[in-house]
């Protein structure tokens, strides 16, 4: 093997990104490695079958510059050109819509750390997830079950940290593709243990909204890609239904007089104008008083509705943004996000490596569907309250968690062209074990 090896190192040398030259070189021994078996049964020894091999892969300098040309690790600059944009435009509409104390000053805080965190995420090896062992996810849920008992402020750190559980269930729906009956037993202890946690915080039903959709999406995936055998995937999708069966049963016997009228406010605010459906006719009213461009009309009732405060900052400061400066800035806001989610869908489909793409689909749904209950809410719409649109609204700390998640996000973008499932440790059986 010692042309192979000479080969492979002329090659490795003109690599200049480290973390990309054990792959590469992994790939071509296979591929010297198989063309000399082949020349082998034909009838050459296998000495000279090697050197054969070795010849026919060409000039290793050639080769391994041409390698160095197609993988650098590059960021994916329009996704991060997006969420920069949502950012400073988020940013600005704090600033000009009058809250620079309350909000504004500690969203500076929070996005100085944010890049911080996402710095981190992006030089983050997210393959490292897959190693994550199956009773981590657990104690996490433990500890953010107990947090809420230690006070309310405890309570609020907790729903937080809550947004970055499906990130850790990534790797128990990764494991899945083992076909083993262990792995999908612990993807399904887990999903129940992410909804017990989420029904500890003061925000249980948005984060147990939350953890159906978005790790029920990952599931769906795997079993769309023929993860799960058709016996195990009508057992994994029955594992699901009675969480999802039991939080719709006490989202209707948890509901107290005043919740029912929230909702009915947010669904027929005109059936009770002065009460629970205020809110929601005042930002109705803005959005249908808005011009193209410039302020639009502000009636006696929507004067108190904009003083500065959590409403307007916080809750429904896109709706008062657009009343403001018109609906080029839906407009404008729209295509940001569109933009993204489409870059966010092509790199799903380029991803070669099965991680990679439960990373990238688990992310695009937390941020996605935070974002479309955000532009509900800011149509007048209130049904269920998330923290905002991830970088653009304010989210409080959260927004260290988004940002890192950006982060893991652009990790993956950054190391598509290297990164592959047979490099990712994995107990999958071999073919063999399952013809035994």
């Amino acid at each position: 093997m010692s042309d192979i090896r000479s080969f492979l190192d002329t090659v490795s040398r003109q690599i200049r990104w480290k973390r990309a030259r054990a792959p590469l070189t992994v790939e071509l021994e296979n591929h010297i490695i198989d063309r000399t078996e082949s020349l082998t049964e034909s009838g050459i020894s296998p000495v000279e079958a090697e050197a054969q091999a070795v010849r026919e892969m060409g000039d290793p300098e050639d080769i391994g510059l041409a390698l160095d040309r197609v993988h650098r690790p590059s960021p994916n600059w329009g996704l991060l050109g997006c969420a920069a944009a949502l950012l400073l435009s988020g940013m600005a509409l704090m600033w000009a819509l009058g809250d620079r104390g309350t909000y504004f000053q500690p969203m500076l805080i929070y996005s100085a750390l944010g890049i911080a965190a996402l710095i981190v995420g992006y030089f983050l090896d997210y393959t490292l997830l897959a190693g994550i062992p199956g009773w981590g996810i657990f104690a996490v849920c433990g500890v953010l079950m107990y947090l809420p008992i230690l006070g309310n402020h405890f309570m609020t750190a907790a729903a937080q940290l809550c947004h970055m559980l499906p990130v850790l269930f990534i790797p128990l729906v990764y494991r899945t593709r083992s076909g083993e009956k262990k792995d999908i037993i612990v993807m399904l202890a887990a999903f129940i243990a992410c909804q017990l946690a989420a029904g500890f915080s003061h925000q249980w039903m948005s984060l147990s909204v939350y953890m159906i959709v978005v790790c029920g999406g990952l599931v769906i995936y795997a079993a769309l890609n023929g993860w799960f055998r058709k016996r195990t995937a009508k057992t994994v999708f029955g594992a699901f239904a009675p969480p999802a069966a039991m939080f719709a049963l006490l989202c209707t016997v948890s509901f107290s007089s005043l919740e029912r009228r929230l909702m009915e406010g947010a669904l027929f605010p005109e059936d009770d104008p002065m009460g629970m459906g205020w809110v929601a006719l005042r930002v109705r009213e803005l959005i249908g008083t808005s011009q193209f461009i410039g302020s639009g009309d502000t009636s006696e009732l929507m004067e108190s509705f904009l003083q500065p405060g959590e409403l307007r900052s916080v809750n429904h400061l896109l709706a008062v943004a657009v009343h403001e400066y018109g609906y080029i800035l839906l407009i404008i806001l729209g295509a940001l996000l569109c933009a993204a989610g489409a870059m966010l869908v092509r790199g799903v489909r380029r991803q070669s490596c099965g991680l990679g793409k439960l990373t990238m689909l688990c992310i695009g749904l937390c941020f996605g569907l935070r974002t479309a209950f955000y532009l509900l809410c800011n149509l007048g719409f209130t049904f269920i309250t998330f923290e905002g649109i991830p970088l653009f609204s304010y989210c409080g700390k959260l927004t260290v968690i988004d940002m890192f998640m950006l982060g893991i996000l652009l990790s993956v973008f950054r190391t598509e062209s290297i990164t592959r499932d047979s490099g990712i440790k994995l107990r999958i059986p071999s073919p063999k074990s399952h013809t035994a």
